[in-house]
This record gives structure tokens, sequence and C-alpha cells, in this order.
């Protein structure tokens, strides 16, 4: 099943009223992929996980929380 699919059957018989999330552990030192935003610096503001979760649910963004963005 592709993801084009699967979305599809997701939007048919779930319709979520949000964005699905998918988490990526990145390793110290990694880079991090394009267009990423980082709460801290490009926000203004620190969060606690959940709430950048939600944050990426709700407005489909990449978020990446590293120690220096959580309060």
């Amino acid at each position: 099943m592709t993801n084009a699919e699967f979305s599809s059957h997701l939007e048919k018989h779930i319709r979520p009223a949000t964005f699905p999330v998918a988490v990526k552990m990145i390793k110290p030192g990694e880079p991090l992929p394009a267009k990423v935003k980082r709460p801290k610096a490009d926000l203004g503001f620190e969060t606690a996980i959940c709430q950048a979760m939600g944050l990426a649910r709700r407005y489909g963004w990449t978020l990446a929380v590293g120690n220096e963005d959580i309060s």
C-alpha cells in the first residue's frame, strides 16, 4: 500500500480532525531536514514535547525539538 492509498483510506474511514504525525529520532550532530522549525529559535518560545506534537498535527509543520526548546 502506498502512502497516498493509506491516506485515502484514513480519510474515507476515520476522517481524522488533524494530520497524522510521525516521529524521527535524530542522532547528535546529524543534520536536520530542510524546512524544519525549531520552537525557540524560529517561533520564539519554549514548549513541551506534547505541545510541539499538537502544533505539528494542527498545522502540518515539521518541528525539531531539542533540550533548548523544552520549557
